[in-house]
């Protein structure tokens, strides 16, 4: 990551060229801006553009920081037979293009029923159920130029699943750099923390028995 920009000032400022490269899944498409026949009235007013540039370079370089899109598979327990609605969750989703995620699970403690609720918009792909029970992995896909996803923080899509019993990992498998990218096709930084599915523990009633006065 660079940043580097030159300035030209005494009391006629002729051009300055501001130079930023910096992450190229954000500003790849960013080469430089170039404004010419500037003219200075002071000090002053060179001093203050300079504090300009270092300011909006501050943001760049904040956005580039703070810009991992984030995905998160849930922990939760179940009652052997029971249906289960599995969210993907995700975080600062911001101008996505595309992704192409697969998950893992144990196909003796779960049984795939399918995806609901991916993006409206775009062409969205997923292993059939029969092949992802087979596999203990289900993976799909999604893009779209226009427009991109934006979400802040919410749900991407559903896993449905039928939960057997015992313990599963829910696994984000092999994660790599284009797994999603942004509306120009630049991948994007992304986190992942990966969720299970066990069984629930049955609750027991304790509730106090009144003992008649001739037994206490």
């Amino acid at each position: 990551m660079r940043a580097v920009y030159l300035y030209r000032s005494k009391r006629c400022v002729s051009s300055f060229r501001l130079i930023v490269k910096l992450n190229e899944s954000i500003f790849k498409h960013f080469t430089f801006i170039d404004l010419k026949s500037y003219t200075s009235q002071s000090e002053e007013d060179a001093s203050m553009i300079r504090r300009m540039l270092k300011a909006v370079m501050m943001l760049f370089l904040a956005g580039a920081a703070l810009g991992q899109v984030k995905l998160k598979l849930p922990d939760t327990t179940a009652a052997p037979g029971s249906s289960l609605v599995l969210p993907i969750s995700v975080e600062d989703f911001w101008h996505v293009g595309s992704f192409s995620l697969t998950i893992t699970f144990d196909n003796n403690v779960l049984t795939y029923d399918g995806v609901t609720n991916p993006p409206k918009n775009g062409v969205f792909n997923s292993t059939p159920a029969t092949t992802a029970n087979s596999n203990g992995a289900v993976a799909f896909s999604w893009f779209d130029v226009s427009p991109s996803l934006n979400i802040q923080k919410g749900k991407l899509l559903d896993l449905n699943f039928t939960y057997k019993n015992g313990t599963s990992a829910l696994t984000f498998y092999k994660m790599i750099p284009s797994s999603v990218t942004d509306s120009l096709a630049n991948n994007l930084p992304t986190t992942v923390k990966n969720g299970k599915v066990s069984v629930r523990t049955p609750r027991r009633d304790t509730k106090k028995v009144k003992l008649p006065t001739a037994l206490k």
